[in-house]
């Protein structure tokens, strides 16, 4: 058995671990998904070590749209909202219907766009811990050897989510290739 923090706390309790994690989220039933599928590209986060670099969102931005996709770029302050715009910007010539930048929203809000996407492409970040919660398709981006500390445990369809390595950066292709392999698990 592999000891996560879950099988750790149940072992203290006397509780044995049963059934994949639960996480008590629930996205709101009011709203309904497009037509379109959407992506959502969790480019934020706390610090800037854990970012990627915005050349790669926009080419990965490229394969995805060409894909048939469409991109939301959620954004919680200043700085996020500045690199959401740059995305978008690299991504102009690309049919720009396909790109959105989601407004400021509250946390429910937020979890209410995550849930009405098909996937998440992110960095180590709340959101994209959320994505997890939720269970969409994902694929997560880390500059560090963290990523094995963040699988979850007894996932039902794996290899979602995919945690993704790189030094400096996990590469576009890598990310690319990652979230093709998820989206053929996940179907």
């Amino acid at each position: 058995m592999r000891w996560t923090a879950r099988v750790l706390v149940g072992a203290v309790l006397g509780k044995p671990v049963e059934g994949p994690p639960r996480y008590g989220l629930h996205a709101s039933k009011r709203v309904f998904r497009s037509a379109t599928p959407t992506v959502a590209f969790v480019h934020g986060t706390s610090r800037d070590d854990k970012l990627w670099p915005v050349q790669h969102w926009v080419q990965l931005g490229k394969r995805v749209i060409e894909a048939g996709w469409r991109i939301g770029l959620p954004q919680g302050n200043e700085m996020e909202q500045t690199r959401a715009e740059l995305i978008a910007a690299g991504l102009q010539f690309e049919k720009a219907f396909h790109v959105e930048v989601w407004p400021t929203l509250s946390l429910d809000a937020v979890l209410d766009r995550l849930a009405l996407t098909q996937g998440v492409i992110g960095v180590d970040s709340g959101l994209s811990h959320i994505a997890v919660a939720l269970d969409l398709p994902h694929v997560q981006l880390y500059n560090f050897p963290t990523a094995l500390a963040h699988r979850a445990a007894g996932r039902p369809r794996p290899p979602s989510p995919v945690a993704l390595e790189g030094r400096p950066t996990p590469t576009v292709q890598a990310a690319w290739l990652a979230w093709s392999d998820v989206l053929v698990a996940a179907s």
